[in-house]
């Protein structure tokens, strides 16, 4: 028996999607360098909460409802890496 899932058919990048993104975050509380930014208080902005999580095989995850999010980070990351998980689960959500 084959199950055939109802998929919605791959969408083309959107190119200049994330610098529209990142100038619009820029103008809204204002920055100079990107290393100023906390991203806990922009994922608060946006609906997310970020929390450290003693998760394994990957350095964050991100559990969706709606306009709310949970952004669950691994312990033990250094403070580098634990910024880019941030911001790659602030990206999909």
């Amino acid at each position: 028996m084959t199950i055939s899932w109802n998929r919605p058919p791959k969408r083309e990048p959107i190119l200049g999607l994330g610098t529209r993104g990142a100038r619009l975050v820029r103008s809204e509380i204002g920055y100079a360098h990107p290393s100023e930014l906390e991203l806990e208080v922009i994922a608060h902005m946006r609906g997310a909460l970020v929390r450290g999580s003693p998760t394994r095989g990957a350095r964050a995850n991100l559990l969706r409802v709606g306009q709310r999010g949970i952004i669950g980070v691994a312990d033990g990351l250094s403070e580098g890496e634990r910024r880019w998980a941030i911001a790659h689960e602030l990206g999909h959500f």
